[in-house]
């Protein structure tokens, strides 16, 4: 029998932060798992309330037959995050992301999003709202150029207990030709991803996945969002560089923008950048 899966799963209280329990469901039904429900305070009062908050979701995920265990610290939300969402403690960090854009979000920040930004463990991030149901069918959403073996190292398990089909998508960027009345998308002029996604899906198949190559031309969260829901898929899966200040502020985030719209549960490792490619 596997090891327990070891996942950590903040709370605050909300029934939006809640709500990132049913999207895991799948995976903490189909393997041995451990859930730690983890809350964060501040002061003794909401120490008191918290207790009893994280007890009652116990018992009830124990009442479903999910094995969990609560656990209550004190101090800022992200940095206690951090320091718990560590190789040497837990597989898994699972969260729900509000999904907030523009000035909304400059204001009120996203504990999601600054920890996706420092994680050193593989993430579920779910956004209030998205469908949640089985993972039979996961996309594994890839560029050609970022390292994606630890993301299939953490695909794997999860592929293998509920049995999915992994899509290994690719989405070539659209180039717009003008005339006087019109503008039609083509496809960037880019090298044939087909035997980079040939290569991925081997891979895949030599651990027992079944994988399928797929390509479309869009602007990349869209493409994706679209893919997703065209093909009934139950989780995707991505990396992201976790670029952080000025880095990010100039290069944007696609793992973000489709984060904040993603239909299903995204799985999300972060991949380290070399100083070097980051100034670049």
């Amino acid at each position: 029998m596997p090891d327990p899966l070891r996942i950590l799963v903040p709370v605050d209280g909300s029934a939006e932060s809640e709500s990132i329990l049913p999207a895991i469901l799948p995976v903490v039904r189909s393997r041995p798992s451990e859930v730690t429900l983890l809350r964060v305070v501040s002061d003794v009062e909401d120490a008191n309330i918290a207790r009893g908050a994280l007890h009652r979701l116990a018992r009830a995920l124990l009442m479903d037959g999910i094995r969990a265990v609560s656990r209550l610290e004190w101090g800022r939300a992200d940095d206690e995050i951090e320091y718990l969402a560590r190789p040497a403690r837990h597989d898994f960090l699972a969260m729900t992301t509000h999904g907030r854009a523009g000035l909304r979000r400059a204001f009120l920040g996203s504990t999601a999003e600054t920890v996706l930004r420092r994680a050193k463990i593989p993430i579920i991030l779910n956004r209030p709202g998205s469908r949640v149901g089985d993972w039979s069918r996961v996309v594994l959403a890839v560029d050609g150029t970022t390292p994606v073996d630890d993301l299939l190292h953490d695909l794997e398990p999860l592929a293998l207990a509920l049995r999915s089909t992994v899509h290994v998508l690719h989405v070539n960027r659209p180039l717009y030709l003008y005339s006087d009345l019109h503008r039609l998308p083509a496809a960037l002029p880019e090298p044939d991803p087909r035997p980079y996604l040939d290569t991925l899906c081997d891979q895949l198949s030599t651990r027992g996945i079944l994988a399928v190559p797929a390509t479309i031309t869009d602007h990349p969260a869209a493409g994706i969002t679209r893919y997703l829901l065209e093909n009934n898929a139950g989780l995707l899966a991505m990396t992201t560089h976790g670029r952080d200040g000025v880095a990010r502020a100039f290069s944007g985030s696609v793992t973000e923008d489709v984060i904040r719209q993603s239909p299903v549960p995204v799985l999300v490792h972060r991949v380290e950048e070399s100083p070097v490619a980051a100034t670049a």
